[in-house]
């Protein structure tokens, strides 16, 4: 599995629909170009596979949810709670961590 750890001095182009990326690598005028790096790449992970965090016990922790949006019903005391990371669940474990490796 091809891995792309950062890209430091670049452009990403997503969402292009098939059968478009040779003729807007011409666009750009990257096909002749010697000098350029160019991958084209299918399905690749992207960091929305950071969902969580190792702990030094080897616990996986997550956020919580529902503190993004209407906090004004919601109490001081409860609100306070979700500052606090918790664990991920067990059936949820396998693929958090297929995702972490």
């Amino acid at each position: 599995m091809l891995n792309i750890d950062e890209i430091q001095n670049g452009i990403v182009i997503d969402h292009i629909k098939a059968g478009t990326a040779v003729g807007l690598m011409e666009l750009l005028g990257i096909t002749g170009n010697k000098t350029a790096n160019v991958a084209l790449i299918q399905n690749a992970r992207s960091h929305k596979a950071d969902c969580g965090r190792k702990t030094g016990t080897g616990k996986l922790m997550r956020a919580k949810a529902f503190k993004s949006h209407i906090l004004s019903k919601k109490s001081t005391k409860r609100k306070r709670g979700f500052r606090q990371e918790t664990e991920i669940a067990a059936a949820d474990r396998k693929v958090i961590k297929s995702r972490l490796a």
